[in-house]
């Protein structure tokens, strides 16, 4: 499948993974705007204690990452998927959901939600295509949701 390997990121990873983000939601919105993700300004302060699942590469760089947030009880959240650019398509996306997935179980949440833009078709098939449930659309936003 692909030569990465998972772990949950370190304080000192946290800036490689922004800019994992930041480059992901240029791709997908032409451009960048800080002033619009705040969580990613105050990473550290916003998610660094949450369970942070990176993908690297053979040479240590992050290729791609999610994170666990808490919903609400017993329902956890997915945020902030992403994989570079130049390792889409190989998998590397799968295996940081099924991470995500697993580090959910073994926190005993019972559910995971997500969002994504609904015009993102490659998204919306991406979580379709592992298990997750469509609930709703709104405000431009798929909603998704996977029993554990």
């Amino acid at each position: 499948m692909t030569d990465v390997r998972l772990g949950v990121a370190s304080p000192n990873e946290f800036d490689e993974v922004c800019r994992v983000i930041e480059a992901g939601l240029a791709r997908r919105w032409g451009s960048f705007d800080p002033t619009r993700n705040r969580d990613l300004i105050e990473f550290a302060a916003t998610y660094g204690t949450r369970p942070i699942v990176v993908a690297k590469s053979a040479d240590d760089a992050v290729v791609g990452c999610g994170i666990l947030i808490d919903e609400a009880p017993g329902v956890a959240r997915i945020v902030r998927m992403s994989v570079a650019a130049a390792r889409e398509r190989q998998g590397i996306g799968s295996l940081v959901l099924a991470a995500l997935i697993e580090h959910a179980r073994a926190l005993r949440y019972h559910e995971i939600v997500l969002e994504t833009s609904q015009t993102w078709d490659s998204a919306v098939a991406f979580y379709k295509r592992h298990g997750f449930i469509e609930t709703h659309r709104a405000d431009g936003d798929a909603h998704f949701r996977y029993r554990l």
